[in-house]
């Protein structure tokens, strides 16, 4: 609740601030002198601009939130030296040298172009450096769970010593592990979260090797030889994939 107030407050500033500071400078320039009104906008402009900034890094929303800290940070002080060149100008140009109202409201506009042109840049690289570490994230996590399917099913085989092929498919296993493990986790992630095929291929193989312990000796070892085949098919379509994304990573490198 403390955080939703405090964003409601935000946001109240966003448009209560820039006002009165607008009516400050208004008031302070008798209502009639143009440099006056241009440094309220401005300053109004730097504000607003500022409290945004803050609402965005204290709110976490979801865009901002996937932005990575180097962004927010860069964001945040580009929003600090907006605020800082808007007050050097009001009090330079305003106060301190006589120019003119165009000249003067010219130098303000460019600031604010510059700061919108290199904000809008910040953020949407910011969302795209995000994003892509969100879909890393989410393919290493689905790595991550086949690797724990094939370590639970290693566990299972290693259960059954009187097995006939019990080996052969302990080292299949193995070799399918080492696959997941090292291969690249795009791919696999594009072949486990895409493809249903490789979905039902795991799933048999699940329920093959739960068959295996539960049927007579008389049956285990067809069923552990076509566990094995099943095991070399999945691991192909694996490294079938890998070989297709190969030459496209060594040409992107």
């Amino acid at each position: 609740m403390t955080g939703i107030v405090r964003r409601g407050w935000i946001r109240s500033l966003i448009f209560l601030l820039p006002l009165i500071t607008l009516l400050l400078f208004g008031l302070s320039g008798g209502w009639i002198r143009a440099h006056a009104w241009i440094s309220g906008v401005a300053v109004a402009c730097a504000e607003a601009a500022l409290l945004i900034g803050w609402l965005r890094s204290g709110g976490r929303g979801q865009g901002h939130e996937a932005a990575p800290a180097p962004f927010r940070i860069a964001l945040g002080f580009l929003d600090g030296a907006y605020l800082i060149a808007v007050l050097a100008c009001v009090l330079l140009l305003g106060y301190v040298f006589d120019v003119s109202a165009a000249a003067y409201f010219t130098v303000h506009l460019i600031l604010l172009a510059g700061y919108a042109v290199v904000a809008a840049l910040l953020r949407f690289s910011g969302k795209f450096a995000g994003a892509q570490d969100q879909k890393q994230r989410d393919q290493r996590n689905i790595r991550n769970d086949l690797l724990k399917r094939l370590t639970s099913m290693r566990a299972r085989v290693r259960g059954m010593p009187d097995t006939p092929g019990q080996s052969d498919l302990m080292e299949e296993l193995a070799r399918f592990e080492e696959t997941i493990a090292y291969g690249d986790p795009g791919v696999i992630a594009a072949r486990a979260g895409l493809t249903g095929v490789f979905e039902q291929h795991l799933s048999l193989l699940e329920d093959q090797i739960q068959l295996i312990q539960a049927v007579d000796g008389s049956k285990k070892e067809a069923l552990t030889a076509e566990t094995v085949l099943l095991v070399r098919k999945i691991r192909e379509l694996i490294l079938e994939r890998n070989n297709l994304a190969s030459p496209f990573k060594s040409n992107s490198v």
